[in-house]
This record gives C-alpha cells, structure tokens and sequence, in this order.
C-alpha cells in the first residue's frame, strides 16, 4: 500500500472512529429498545453459526456487545468470547452491559481491525 493510500485509511478510520463515539450514548439510551428488537435476528444468527457451549467466538465491529453478550451466554463458562471494536466508546457501553450481566467469559477491546486479538 503506497504513502497516499495509507493515509486516506487512517483518515477513514478516523472518521468512523468519531461518528461511532458520538453515537455511543444514544445506543446507550435506547439499549433496551434497540436489543428487544434486534434479539430474535442475535438467537439466529447464534443458531445459524452453530456456536455450542465451549466455542471461543470473536465478534468483530462488536458495537455496545451484540452478539457478542448473547454467544457469551452460549459458550457458557468454558468458551470465551472477545469482541472488538474501534470506537471506544462503543466498547465502554459493552463493558457496562458485561459487567451488568455477570459475564466473566467475555471480554471487550479496541482494536483497527488490522491485528486480531487471539482467542
């Protein structure tokens, strides 16, 4: 990738990095509303995927934790689950609905999506 082409991904980066950490705290709000209508297409795409108690899982572009929170429950306590974003204030509101679920088989980070964490 030349110098230009490399500059114009971080630009990008840096643009999507904003808008989806200024928009964190209204997924926040409306978590309740927003997970209530998104959780039969979660159990499907968890049934689709085949994921099973014991999988380790990782949730890219993980937003405020789903799936991510919904395979943790799955996996149970001898999978694990990582789920990475780049908007840290994305991941703050996973971390926040994690903790608020007793969840200690997943965990959330901020990541470019350009070296994946290993699970």
């Amino acid at each position: 990738m030349d110098q230009l082409s490399t500059l114009q991904l971080d630009e990008i980066k840096k643009r999507q990095r904003a808008q989806w950490d200024a928009s964190a705290p209204g997924w926040k709000k409306w978590e309740r509303k927003f997970i209530h209508n998104l959780q039969p297409l979660t159990d499907m795409l968890v049934r689709s995927a085949g994921i099973k108690p014991g999988y380790s899982v990782l949730d890219l572009a993980c937003g405020t934790g789903e799936p991510a929170l919904t395979i943790a429950k799955v996996v149970g306590p001898s999978g694990k689950v990582v789920g990475v974003d780049i908007a840290p204030g994305m991941i703050a509101v996973a971390k926040e609905r994690m903790a608020a679920q007793g969840l200690k088989n997943v965990t959330f980070q901020r990541n470019e999506h350009d070296d994946l964490p290993a699970l």
